[in-house]
């Protein structure tokens, strides 16, 4: 078979490779251009995931250390909190290393007229905690605060480290093995206690006082210096308030500012609400509250506090 071929086809071809082949190379420079990982070795993509996990980890160390620079204006809130504003009673750790929590918060009880509503009563989920040029947000942990007319129990646990204990153990294991397994398990905060509102120049403040708290042990952990206090600003929907720190800095501003937004089906704290506190001739501390569907029950056991369901029988005081 001949087919007749001259000059002309023998261009149009030369050109038509020429043109494929540039199309191919462009194609694959885009390629790598758009997914630069693509291009890489495979050492060094394991290289860089490695460097990742490693800086995730790292901000889940950090986050305990990170809320309180947010919380104490990177240490400075001493300086801010007014003198003479409050006594030694007012401290968050007081009662608790005297051992006079259920005194005092009968007393507090006792102080309350009539069946005063708490304005912060209710579930809630902190949107924002921002401070001393920080913040966090929802986005990157779980807040969980029921707080009744009196007692309460604030969670805080960071998204980060679900993900690395299931990066270590396949989502599996969660039993820690080594010295940085309890270090990524420990990042949480939670404590519980009551919370007493009061006015000051017709502007509502809460103090809280604990009586179980996750990162203090007494005798052993330094206490508190200043007041867990708090000015509360409410919207007008009474669904989400601001905490605003009671003391202000050199600029004339609350130091440090949490946003709350109300969980669904709390009935505004005006549904059911329940607040339980074992007796004390108990020698374990706990604290049970109920507000609408969502509820919070810790446990203290020799100074730690554990999040767990008992089983049995137990004896409380009622709060409500």
């Amino acid at each position: 078979l001949f087919i007749k071929f001259d000059l002309r086809h023998f261009t149009f071809l030369v050109l038509f490779g020429a043109a494929l082949h540039y199309a191919v190379v462009t194609y694959q420079h885009i390629r790598i251009y758009d997914n630069p990982i693509a291009s890489m070795p495979r050492s060094t993509e394991k290289s860089r995931n490695k460097n990742e996990q490693q800086n995730k980890l790292d901000a889940l160390l950090d986050w305990t250390s990170k809320q309180g620079r947010i919380l104490t204006a990177g240490g400075l809130a001493n300086n801010f909190t007014p003198l003479g504003s409050f006594v030694p009673t007012d401290l968050p750790h007081h009662h608790l290393e005297e051992k006079s929590t259920h005194a005092a918060f009968r007393a507090f009880k006792a102080r309350m007229t009539g069946n005063r509503k708490n304005l912060v009563c209710g579930a809630w989920d902190r949107a924002l905690f921002q401070g001393a040029f920080e913040h966090t947000s929802n986005l990157e942990e779980a807040v969980f605060n029921i707080q009744t007319n009196t007692l309460f129990v604030d969670i805080r646990i960071p998204l980060l480290r679900d993900e690395i204990i299931k990066n270590n153990t396949g989502g599996v294991d969660i039993c820690p093995r080594r010295p940085d397994d309890v270090r990524v398990l420990s990042r949480q905060h939670a404590f519980a206690g009551y919370t007493l509102q009061e006015y000051e120049a017709g502007r509502p403040v809460c103090t809280r006082h604990h009586c179980i708290d996750w990162n203090f042990v007494p005798n052993l952990s330094v206490p508190r210096s200043i007041p867990n206090r708090w000015w509360v600003e409410m919207d007008d929907t009474g669904n989400v308030w601001k905490e605003w720190a009671y003391g202000r800095d050199e600029h004339g501003q609350h130091y440090y500012c949490e946003r709350w937004e109300r969980l669904e089906d709390d009935c505004r704290g005006d549904g059911f609400v329940l607040a339980l506190r074992k007796s004390e001739e108990c020698d374990r501390d706990g604290i049970l509250v109920v507000v609408g569907v969502s509820f919070s029950f810790w446990l203290c056991i020799m100074g730690i506090s554990e999040c767990f369901l008992i089983h049995g029988t137990c004896v409380f005081l009622k709060y409500i």
